[in-house]
């Protein structure tokens, strides 16, 4: 009706196809985007005739994929696959803790490692904080890694926790026990059914912190020039990098062009922010383009991480019928670090526990209790879904 109106004709004289409404007799055509405007001024119609299933262009039809033949012929350009004329090669040496900070660099060793170009300190934001490291660049991923091995780094690791997995859990599990947490969700009086019942289920339940480990490690490229920079590489949120390369390198936002090539896994790491800092930071401190790459190594062993979770689970079933729920969950909020308060309950580490079927519950109770390490966490697919779930 909007492309009728105009073009001054009736409404039955036009058809919709690809995205485009047509008039028949002169062939004019108009795209949807070009409509909304007008469209949205009219009246919707209350009768909708729908399209007869044998007319039917893709709904129900078998389509190829786009990417099939270039990833079965070897055509499919993955990050680690792309190059730039003058390109160099980096990895970086980081703190095994994220919060430790460097004291000392003996990099001569490095320096005479045969395609070893140059060694230099970087610091590129990991969530609301800082980490430090040293890069190594080279005229080869293999001369880059090599020289890293000869790298002599001191650490800094004072002004923050030290700890381990058995400590993380134990503590967890003595929060579960001790603590109440942050209500996401009450009904009813589960407490009084449990204190009344003869039989109940109380069991505590542990998830471990995940890598993401995607088969393509992480890797990006990065061609500073003037006050501009252009970005290659496996990406998952480029208006994320574009806004946070912006803010971090202090650069208008349209400096900032972001190219993505096939993703070779991502499970939400590769909508992070880091690995594309680091290689802009190192571009322009040398003033050529660089791809930053990390080794699997790097990818186990550095996060961010899934969120390690525990619980504790307590229930009383009668007669097939779940009368009274609680659970309490203990472990690192993502939200918490970027940003969001954290004396108030947010949807995040609930995520799955807040379902429909647990309307069915007359008594439950879903409490988070903020648990924090120095450890980064991030999504990881389905992220607390997974966790929860498994619960």
């Amino acid at each position: 009706e909007a492309a009728a109106n105009e073009w001054k004709v009736k409404p039955s004289d036009c058809y919709a196809a690809s995205g485009q409404v047509i008039h028949r007799s002169s062939g004019k055509k108009l795209g949807y985007g070009e409509l909304v405007t007008a469209a949205s001024a009219l009246t919707a119609p209350k009768d909708v005739k729908l399209q007869k299933r044998a007319d039917y262009k893709l709904i129900g039809k078998p389509l190829r994929r786009l990417d099939t033949k270039l990833k079965t012929n070897g055509n499919a350009v993955f990050g680690l696959d792309k190059q730039l004329p003058g390109m160099v090669y980096a990895v970086i040496e980081r703190n095994p803790r994220l919060r430790g900070t460097i004291k000392s660099v003996d990099d001569a060793a490095c320096r005479k490692v045969a395609g070893v170009k140059d060694v230099i300190r970087i610091k590129m934001k990991v969530h609301n904080t800082y980490r430090e490291g040293v890069a190594v660049i080279a005229n080869s991923t293999w001369a880059a890694i090599q020289g890293r091995k000869a790298l002599k780094v001191e650490w800094d690791d004072t002004g923050f926790d030290h700890v381990n997995t058995a400590e993380i859990y134990q503590k967890m599990e003595e929060d579960l026990k001790t603590k109440e947490g942050i209500s996401f969700r009450t009904e009813g009086d589960p407490d009084q059914v449990l204190k009344q019942a003869a039989k109940k289920i109380d069991v505590i339940y542990q998830t471990p912190y995940e890598s993401h480990s995607s088969m393509e490690p992480l890797n990006c490229i990065a061609n500073w020039t003037g006050d501009k920079v252009e970005i290659w590489g496996p990406i998952q949120a480029p208006d994320w990098i574009q806004d946070h390369i912006s803010t971090e390198m202090k650069i208008p936002r349209e400096n900032v062009d972001v190219n993505m090539t096939f993703l070779g896994g991502g499970f939400g790491r590769k909508a992070f922010t880091d690995y594309t800092h680091e290689a802009c930071v190192v571009s322009k401190a040398i003033g050529a383009p660089v791809q930053i790459v990390w080794t699997r190594e790097d990818d186990m062993t550095q996060g961010p991480y899934r969120p390690g979770v525990s619980y504790r689970c307590e229930g009383v079933v009668d007669e097939k019928t779940i009368t009274a729920f609680k659970v309490k969950l203990s472990g690192q909020n993502i939200n918490h670090w970027m940003g969001a308060p954290k004396d108030k309950a947010n949807d995040s580490t609930a995520e799955g526990l807040l379902l429909p079927y647990f309307k069915s519950i007359k008594n439950i109770s879903i409490r988070d209790i903020p648990f924090e390490t120095p450890i980064p966490p991030l999504w990881w697919r389905s992220v607390y879904a997974s966790t929860n779930g498994f619960a």
